[in-house]
């Protein structure tokens, strides 16, 4: 891996791999997306699990982002059961080398295919209090189409 020296001062000098010294990756365009989110049960709450599957658009100018697609969500208590609903939604969205921002909640992100600084396909995840006060961990990615 091609390696740059970065001096703080003529003592102090670091090795970064190129990767960190690289531009932020643009998300534009249209993407595929599957998300999934699992929600801790309490005694008053009975957990969520969510799967959501569809397409993404991201507009790189406005910085915003237009999702439509499905998602099966459901309690996780024993028989409880699940639905299947439409979804489609627009949010202001901003990433930078290591987070990715959207619906105000911000995740981890890793780059996994960049192709002339556009991202082609990322994955995402993070930590989220839902709107029950219960704790969810949440998975994603976008795939370009």
């Amino acid at each position: 891996m091609l390696k740059q020296l970065l001096c703080a001062s003529a003592v102090t000098c670091l090795t970064l791999p190129s990767w960190a010294l690289a531009a932020v990756p643009t998300f534009s365009g249209k993407y595929s997306y599957a998300i999934q989110i699992l929600c801790e049960a309490s005694k008053s709450y009975g957990g969520q699990y969510e799967h959501d599957i569809g397409t993404g658009t991201f507009d790189s100018g406005t910085q915003m982002l237009t999702v439509k697609g499905l998602k099966d969500t459901g309690d996780i208590t024993v028989g409880a059961g699940f639905s299947e609903s439409t979804v489609k939604s627009t949010t202001a969205y901003s990433n930078d080398a290591t987070t990715i921002t959207f619906f105000g909640v911000t995740y981890n992100v890793v780059y996994s295919v960049v192709k002339t600084g556009v991202v082609q396909q990322a994955n995402w995840m993070g930590l989220n209090t839902n709107s029950a006060g219960a704790s969810c961990t949440e998975r994603g990615n976008f795939v370009k189409e």
